[in-house]
């Protein structure tokens, strides 16, 4: 039980006498109103039982039970103050009933949306009106329980129309979005890569195994999901299902995309789309070449989004679509990234590197996916040692200054012979000195001093010199 004591001060009135007039008061004598008598009034509040927010039917909802006593009849308590940990506060009424979207909204931005029982630990104040003049009470702490509204998140989602016939694409479900293994309340986000239309803009609607169901037996199409507003070339906004929107919405990317690119959160029913356009290289710049685009290394794209490439890590890092800073892919376009780099990002997004090396890399763009396998040696292996991709092979040695692997005293002979990494044939290079390739043909090239130049810094393609 909370009590506070409040007065109403007096004020005093003086009198005063003109200065023709024979009789005045004495100024130490003034009139004065007798000081009113201390009021007090006593408040408590308990927390009501569980709120399912799903069991609502009005607007408001209530919290807690208060009890207030008050000595003056002219006091009053019109409502109560009700604030929480992070600083948000929300109004309750006399009955201790606050709004439903209030008490939705602190619940969501402590918790998330998702359906599960949530406690809030509070704190109550009432706000007491005497004639005008308003005065809180002290604090009342109290528990307060509640479910939110189970969002409507299905299992799966996928792409109807796009590149494929609509009705069949409904019926077989093969445009299948991405999903963690998080259960979907606690990771909403869905996400595909697919291919644009071959010819023309594509089109496309989403839906989830209802919507697709309902096509498939009924031929009712009014359970997918469009763009809400209409405009269907949208880069991002919210979705909802045909049935709520009224029409078809569909959404469009134009012609020319060679794949798009979906993600959607059902927590929040909103959605990205990207057109996706690969160049033939991106670049990576980043803490161990000074951040400079213009000489950072490249990765080859080698189709369907996929980069492949050497470059020196030492730090954090970006790839960019040019050689300069118009276009990035940053931590943000990443879902997965091999052990030693975060995707957690870095200033400004950046992808970080825990150890510096050499590296290989396997850059899916297209689907979010970074792959990268340092590069612990370099080796020259051929018919001279029996193809053999092991320590026997002739090692290589690491130019930091040049950023090149090199030897001499080579005896490759023209039998034939390759580049392997880290004693195996899983990296190896070939074909041309003067555009190496994974897995490619054999060389043939005879020298003793060799040098293999990885990491397109100077050139567009890997190469080596034999002398």
């Amino acid at each position: 039980m909370k009590k506070l004591i409040y007065s109403a001060l007096a004020f005093a009135a003086l009198g005063f006498a003109s200065c023709d007039d024979e009789s005045y008061d004495d100024w130490a004598q003034p009139i004065t109103n007798a000081q009113e008598a201390s009021q007090s009034f006593s408040f408590s509040a308990t927390a009501v039982d569980a709120i399912n927010i799903a069991d609502v039917e009005a607007d408001v909802v209530k919290v807690f039970n208060p009890s207030v006593s008050l000595s003056d009849n002219n006091a009053t308590v019109n409502n109560f103050n009700v604030l929480f940990s992070d600083g948000s506060l929300i109004s309750a009424d006399a009955n201790g009933n606050v709004l439903v979207d209030d008490l939705v909204s602190v619940v969501e931005a402590f918790y998330g949306k998702a359906p599960e029982l949530r406690t809030l630990p509070a704190s109550v104040v009432a706000l007491v009106n005497r004639d005008g003049q308003f005065m809180k009470s002290d604090t009342v702490k109290l528990e307060i329980k509640a479910t939110l509204v189970t969002p409507d998140i299905a299992n799966a989602y996928y792409i109807v129309g796009g590149p494929l016939d609509w009705a069949a694409s409904a019926s077989s479900k093969e445009l299948k979005f991405n999903h963690s293994e998080t259960n979907v309340y606690d990771d909403p986000v869905f996400t595909i890569t697919f291919d644009a239309a071959a010819e023309g803009d594509t089109w496309f609607a989403i839906g989830d195994d209802k919507a697709c169901d309902a096509i498939a037996n009924s031929n009712d199409w009014s359970q997918l999901f469009g763009v809400v507003g209409g405009n269907s070339e949208s880069t991002s906004g919210s979705l909802d299902r045909r049935s709520v929107l009224g029409a078809d919405n569909s959404f469009k990317v134009a012609a020319g995309a060679k794949k798009i690119k979906v993600s959607i959160n059902m927590i929040d029913y909103t959605f990205t789309v990207e057109a996706l356009n690969f160049e033939e290289y991106i670049y990576l710049p980043g803490n161990a070449q000074g951040w400079s685009p213009e000489t950072a290394p490249a990765l080859k794209h080698q189709g369907n989004g996929v980069y492949t490439g050497f470059a020196y890590m030492d730090g954090e890092f970006k790839f960019t679509r040019a050689r300069n800073w118009s276009s990035e892919y940053n931590a943000g376009n990443f879902t997965t990234a091999s052990e030693g780099f975060s995707l957690e990002k870095g200033d400004g997004g950046n992808i970080i590197n825990s150890a510096a090396g050499l590296y290989y890399f396997e850059v899916d763009v297209a689907n979010g996916n970074l792959k990268a396998t340092k590069i612990t040696n370099m080796n020259l292996v051929g018919d001279f040692n029996g193809w053999k991709a092991d320590d026997d092979a002739q090692q290589m040695t690491w130019n930091a200054t040049d950023l090149c692997y090199e030897i001499t005293g080579a005896t490759v002979t023209d039998a034939g012979w390759k580049f392997t990494a880290n004693n195996d044939w899983a990296i190896n290079l070939g074909g041309s000195l003067t555009d190496l390739v994974g897995n490619g043909g054999n060389l043939s090239a005879v020298g003793t001093t060799i040098k293999l130049y990885p990491c397109r810094t100077t050139k567009d393609e890997i190469y080596a010199t034999v002398e």
